[in-house]
């Protein structure tokens, strides 16, 4: 759950976020499905066909916070030109891991080449330092 820093909101259970009547996301989006599954009434958000247009509503106090993937939703507020210093991660709904998916017909050998390449980004700390420049 993403939020502008200026509007203070500090979240430390689900039931808080029911409090909050405009969350921004997008339709049919994990985002979305979580917070329904987690109880918060549909009435409390507030559905955009894009993380790019719920980035502008977040930008635009027309929405408290905003579901979606952290490091995605700081790349969005970053490429329309907002500072992402101004947001915040208020609550995380739910740690994942990021996975690759390739066709069935991809040869072994690119594969394996990219994961070496991604290793060797994660051992050399490289990784980190791109994750980074979408979020700040």
């Amino acid at each position: 759950m993403v939020a502008k820093k200026s509007r203070g909101i500090k979240i430390d259970t689900v039931k808080e976020i029911t409090q909050y009547s405009e969350i921004g996301v997008v339709r049919d989006d994990i985002g979305e499905q979580m917070l329904l599954e987690l109880g918060v009434p549909r009435k409390n958000l507030y559905q955009t066909n894009s993380g790019i247009n719920t980035a502008k509503m977040l930008q635009k106090d027309r929405v408290d916070m905003w579901a979606y993937g952290r490091v995605v939703a700081f790349w969005n507020i970053k490429e329309l030109g907002f500072n992402p210093g101004d947001y915040e991660e208020v609550y995380t709904l739910k740690e994942s891991q990021q996975y690759f998916a390739f066709h069935k017909d991809t040869e072994s050998t690119v594969i394996a080449k990219l994961q070496k390449a991604l290793d060797e980004l994660k051992s050399n700390g490289k990784l980190k330092e791109i994750v980074s420049t979408y979020l700040n």
